[in-house]
């Protein structure tokens, strides 16, 4: 039988650590904890959303490294057909 803690506890430490690395994304101590968190639940927890193992063994912890959504240049490209006064002003 699964302890009540171990079914809340370890999804909660994952995402109090992904929120951690999102702020520290070079901290190996954090990586490496996050990726035995990743292990032990299969990667099957919200925390883990949009991660694969692949990306915990390169040493960093980055799932954006484009220009976030709110910047101008994510939304203006060239063919993109993305329309408005930034876009027609070639952005900020």
């Amino acid at each position: 039988m699964t302890d009540c803690c171990e079914i809340y506890g370890v999804p909660f430490t994952a995402w109090e650590i992904r929120l951690y690395l999102d702020t520290h994304p070079d901290d190996r101590a954090a990586l490496e904890a996050f990726a035995q968190l990743y292990d032990r639940c299969g990667g099957d927890a919200p925390a883990f959303r949009g991660i694969s193992r692949s990306d915990l063994e390169n040493g960093h912890f980055g799932y954006c490294t484009g220009p976030w959504p709110w910047e101008p240049d994510a939304n203006c490209r060239i063919g993109s057909g993305a329309r408005g006064p930034l876009c027609e002003r070639g952005g900020m």
